[in-house]
């Protein structure tokens, strides 16, 4: 897909879909750039997304919603940092889960948000605790026992409720200070924690769409100052751009996308770019295979085929050539070409089986021309490997060698 396919003015027609004060309206809006281009491809595809949540007669659930992007994009939480706004979220989804339900769906056992938070709260902060970390876990499974053991009727005190939250809460948290906020020295990402928690605890129940609303909000500020969109630090989002594509999604009146998908054009271009980075970064590797096969091409023993692949016959068998459906069962030692072994069934002493069809584009090719009982050496060019990706040992644009033997044709 051509970027230039998005470099245009989107011509709509003005409709009017929001009322209780500022209006919303779809209207002519023109891309410039990629980073344009982007911005408007996610606000159109979001906004499709949420048109059966908030669109009404009225207006008042898009009006509340842009309202609350605005307010996200403003707000103190826009300007922690990713960790702390990680951490602000998981506090919100705890908060909301802490309220949602008692333990383990026994309306016996009733969480006490307060208690709770004020367990979590203390521990985090490493402040006074009624009762030590080591000792939580002991007391919440002594009452977790008592009290959902079915051949008991008994129901627990006010007292023991309070005990079990706080020694909950506790020992929760204490796990989530060994492993999650462990370097947290600073204490600022065990606060934004807090405070999302707080956030989660004290929400309505009809409050999500206006969370999602400053969660937006939120991600756009980050993405505009530096983290960018996709974690990529040149394209950055707009919020102008991206809220002015939700609203002529939500009217139904974008001129721009009715032929072209925006998540499909998002995905390309994030790709594209992907690509262009790694080509950049492992040029050196790229042309040094290009010239290691050039070099070997010389080698009168070695033959090239229309796509570029190259080998040389070891030992050529008396058995049938397999076809790309087959299954067969080979050996084979790979390296890189400065010699690093990166796969070898020889050194495992153990012959691999597998479908022609499930590997690199380079095998695929060179099985077929080999009858069983064959020992080749394969020289095979990146776009016949793994091209761009990065497979551990394997850069990305390596050229691969591999001396292999097509044991048999499997059934």
């Amino acid at each position: 897909m051509k970027k230039n396919n998005l470099f245009l003015t989107a011509f709509t027609v003005v409709v009017l879909f929001a009322s209780c004060g500022k209006t919303y309206q779809a209207k002519d809006i023109t891309l410039n750039s990629v980073n344009d281009s982007v911005n408007y491809a996610m606000g159109i595809s979001y906004g499709n997304s949420l048109k059966t949540e908030i669109l009404d007669t009225t207006g008042k659930k898009q009006k509340d919603f842009f309202k609350a992007v605005e307010k996200g994009y403003k707000s103190s939480i826009a300007s922690l940092s990713h960790e702390e706004i990680q951490a602000y979220y998981q506090g919100i989804e705890l908060g909301s889960n802490i309220k949602a339900q008692p333990f383990f769906g026994d309306s016996a056992l009733k969480v006490i948000p307060k208690i709770a938070q004020k367990a979590i709260n203390n521990t985090l902060l490493g402040k006074e605790l009624k009762i030590s970390a080591e000792n939580a876990r002991e007391v919440a499974d002594r009452l977790f026992a008592k009290f959902r053991n079915d051949s008991l009727s008994a129901v627990p005190s006010a007292k023991e409720l309070d005990s079990l939250n706080y020694a909950i809460g506790v020992s929760s948290a204490s796990q989530m200070k060994d492993y999650y906020f462990g370097n947290d020295s600073s204490l600022k990402i065990s606060k934004a924690y807090l405070k999302g928690l707080d956030k989660g605890l004290t929400a309505k129940d009809d409050d999500r769409i206006i969370e999602q609303g400053e969660s937006l909000g939120v991600g756009l500020k980050q993405a505009s100052s530096g983290a960018g969109l996709f974690g990529d630090s040149t394209i950055l989002a707009d919020k102008n751009i991206f809220i002015q594509a939700m609203i002529n999604a939500l009217a139904g009146k974008d001129a721009v996308f009715s032929a072209i998908d925006p998540q499909q054009y998002i995905q390309e271009l994030v790709q594209k770019q992907r690509e262009e980075k790694i080509a950049v970064q492992y040029k050196e590797n790229k042309e040094a295979g290009e010239a290691f096969l050039a070099e070997n091409a010389k080698n009168k023993d070695v033959v090239i085929t229309e796509s570029g692949l190259q080998y040389k016959i070891v030992k050529t068998g008396k058995g049938k050539k397999p076809t790309e459906t087959d299954r067969v069962k080979v050996h084979y030692h790979g390296t890189l070409i400065d010699g690093t072994v990166f796969d070898s069934s020889v050194e495992r002493k153990e012959a691999s089986v597998f479908g022609l069809n499930q590997v690199i584009r380079g095998w695929t090719e060179a099985l077929q021309l080999m009858p069983a009982g064959s020992k080749w050496i394969l020289y095979i060019p990146q776009n016949l490997a793994y091209g761009s990706a990065d497979q551990g040992t394997i850069k990305p644009f390596s050229t691969l060698i591999f001396e292999i033997e097509l044991i048999s044709i499997e059934k």
